[in-house]
């Protein structure tokens, strides 16, 4: 990988590049490029994983209530079985020894013992047919509980395998953050130093890369939820267009914006106001200084109220787009 590759010259290797040592800066910053678009690509694997792990269990949840419902009816077809035997037994019984119910009545009153055994033949044909009506819709239902089982087997072990990939996704996450911010940081220590080498103000970072283990964070709450079976729904119909962000979302309990806004400060900085992490970003949604000015807002973007962040994310993403967070943009699935 390119920007691992740059990285580990930068940070110590036996010999530096033609290009890192002529310019570090930009040979830091081409690191970070190729880094932050591999955090993009990863983040939107994860997303997709995501759901393909949430369809996947879904389904298999839903063979475990089909097989346990066959079940069910197994049991009472077995009851009926045992029920429709009793009772054919019991008129034959009552029929040859004169006895009287409801079944019976009709030939209570007959003395032949012939007739009496013609009678307990066709109970007991009677009794064979229903058995053997019985038994092959058992064989039915058991061979369709058999084949629901291994579809659910399948499904589980589907599920598992999603679930092994989506953690593999979520470890290359957490390693490729953890580079990038080794990388900014060293790339502002660089800026820093051309600055004062030049008797110049340093130039401003990048905008919009996340902190904290963000990505990783907002995807694990994502699939934390418990997931529960649905009944059968027709086929979905297609998906429509992504919905314009509302211009006042709903307010959360710690008084900042809540819906997208809230999940997008989960995954930059953790939902903290405050943070300054000495990579050269600010607030809740990791500002730079100089997009944070060039957005009409006075003071740095940590040291103002949630309100003003909010206003000023907002602002940003009207006027550019989600781009603005590449990695957590694709690991939300926004556009």
């Amino acid at each position: 990988m390119v920007g691992i590759t740059v990285a580990v010259v930068l940070f110590g290797a036996p010999a530096l590049t033609a290009r890192a040592a002529a310019d570090p800066i930009g040979a830091t910053r081409s690191a970070i490029a190729s880094l932050q678009a591999q955090a993009a690509a990863g983040a939107s694997r994860i997303h997709s994983l995501t759901e393909a792990y949430d369809q996947a269990n879904v389904q298999a949840m839903a063979l475990a209530a089909q097989v346990t419902q066959d079940q069910v009816e197994l049991g009472q077809l077995q009851q009926q079985v045992d029920a429709s035997r009793t009772a054919l037994q019991k008129e034959a019984i009552l029929s040859y020894t004169g006895g009287s119910t409801e079944v019976s009545s009709s030939v209570s009153g007959v003395s032949d013992p012939a007739v009496r055994a013609e009678y307990i033949q066709v109970a007991a044909g009677d009794l064979t047919q229903a058995e053997d009506q019985y038994r092959t819709q058992q064989v039915q239902l058991a061979t369709a509980e058999a084949n629901l089982k291994k579809q659910q087997g399948a499904s589980e072990a589907a599920v598992n395998a999603m679930a092994a990939a989506r953690q593999q996704a979520l470890a290359q996450a957490a390693s490729e953050q953890a580079q990038l911010d080794q990388l900014q940081g060293h790339l502002n220590q660089l800026v820093e130093a051309a600055a004062v080498a030049a008797a110049r103000p340093p130039a401003p970072p990048t905008q919009g890369l996340p902190v904290n283990n963000g990505v990783v964070r907002v995807v694990q709450t994502m699939v934390s939820q418990p997931q529960s079976a649905p009944a059968p729904a027709p086929a979905p119909a297609p998906s429509p267009a992504p919905a314009p962000v509302s211009p006042a979302p709903p307010v959360t309990s710690g008084g900042g914006a809540g819906g997208v806004w809230l999940q997008l400060r989960e995954c930059e900085s953790g939902d903290n106001y405050q943070a300054n992490t000495g990579n050269g970003f600010y607030g809740a949604y990791q500002f730079s200084a100089q997009t944070w000015a060039d957005l009409g807002y006075p003071g740095r973007p940590d040291l103002e109220p949630p309100a003003m962040q909010d206003a000023a994310a907002m602002k940003l993403q009207a006027e550019a787009g989600w781009g603005q967070w590449p990695a957590c943009a694709a690991a939300l699935g926004l556009t």
